[in-house]
């Protein structure tokens, strides 16, 4: 059986091989496989499924800012969920440039939902994120920045300069502006020079909205969501389950292999009909050098640049959940390989705030 299976693998690896080398000798004719990129936060849809916490966030407010949580709790919200409630209901008012009471927030939420994402509805919610969370900015500069920048008709404004609404609405107005001369690096340089008064609090904020979290606290720590963004892209370590199967092969003595053709599901590798039938060539062919417990179509392992074991090549079996390590950064040529004891994982970057980013 075996003898027959081989028979009818070796011609498909041979022709894997050919396809590869081919592939190889493309060049510029034929995109390379990418992956696309990740998408930020999808504010309008978190703004929209905030509107009855941030009414709320008004019912329960007073002039100066401050929440009665009992007078929440009576409209149905606490805790987290109020918390999104202020925050989305805070950012709303910026806009505004004033309070807002609990029949007027659907309105304005909606108008901040509809701002672009960009400078100006990131700056309206990380410094929503930064007063709830108890950090304060000193406006008498926010106001000379104002002017300095050429936006006086804005600093101008009553209680610009000394009232929190008003002056933050004025800075996200002018960072709105067409070809602003204010950019969000003018608002926090991280030094003494700028207008925040925390910095650590302020980038907690910063990482917050950025990973779409509205509800967990920041006031002492990072964010619980935000603070996974640090732990990177591990969810595409799934495949690594396969790896299991190294452990007949751990004590093998492995030679590198001559340099070959890259992997197909490697950076740089051919796009297209041809990608489509290397890669599934890819995927069917270590489950059938599995059966055969690691033997015949030897040309194909060495395409791919494989360590050929010298010995315990039985629990090489395990290899095949070796194709899940494509997921991982910069690890995509790792699909195929015999008897790595473990795989690299490179940290993903933090999602962009919805293309609003700058900070």
């Amino acid at each position: 059986m075996v003898s027959s299976l081989s028979s009818i693998i070796n011609p498909y690896a041979s022709m894997l091989n050919s396809l590869t080398a081919l592939g190889g000798g493309l060049g510029g004719g034929v995109a390379p496989l990418a992956a696309a990129p990740p998408a930020g936060p999808n504010f309008a849809a978190i703004l929209s499924g905030n509107v009855e916490a941030a009414q709320a966030y008004a019912f329960a407010v007073d002039q100066n800012g401050n929440v009665n949580a009992d007078k929440a709790k009576q409209k149905g919200f606490g805790g987290e969920r109020l918390r999104g409630g202020i925050v989305t209901g805070y950012a709303a008012e910026f806009l505004a440039g004033g309070r807002l009471k609990p029949n007027q927030m659907p309105g304005a939420v909606q108008n901040l939902a509809n701002l672009p994402d960009g400078p100006q509805k990131t700056f309206l919610l990380v410094a929503s994120r930064y007063k709830n969370a108890g950090g304060n900015y000193n406006n008498g500069k926010l106001k000379q920045l104002l002017i300095d920048k050429g936006f006086k008709d804005l600093a101008n404004k009553p209680g610009v300069g000394q009232n929190d609404v008003e002056t933050i609405g004025a800075i996200g107005e002018a960072l709105g502006a067409p070809n602003s001369a204010l950019t969000l690096k003018d608002v926090f340089q991280g030094n003494d020079k700028d207008a925040v008064e925390d910095d650590k609090k302020y980038q907690r904020a910063i990482d917050a909205i950025q990973a779409g979290d509205f509800t967990s606290s920041i006031e002492n720590g990072n964010p619980n969501r935000a603070a996974a963004a640090d732990k990177g892209g591990n969810a595409a370590n799934a495949g690594n389950a396969g790896n299991a199967g190294n452990a007949g092969g751990a004590k093998a003595a492995a030679t590198p292999s001559p340099a070959a053709a890259p992997s197909p599901l490697a950076a740089g590798a051919p796009g297209g009909m041809m990608g489509m039938i290397l890669q599934l060539l890819s995927a069917i062919m270590p489950l059938l050098q599995a059966m055969l417990g690691g033997g015949g179509a030897g040309a194909f392992s060495n395409s791919l640049a494989t360590p050929k074991a010298v010995g315990g090549n039985a629990g090489n079996a395990g290899n095949a959940g070796n194709a899940g390590n494509a997921g991982n950064a910069g690890n995509a040529g790792n699909a195929g390989n015999a008897g790595n004891a473990a795989a690299v994982v490179q940290k993903a970057p933090a999602a962009a705030a919805g293309g609003g980013g700058g900070y």
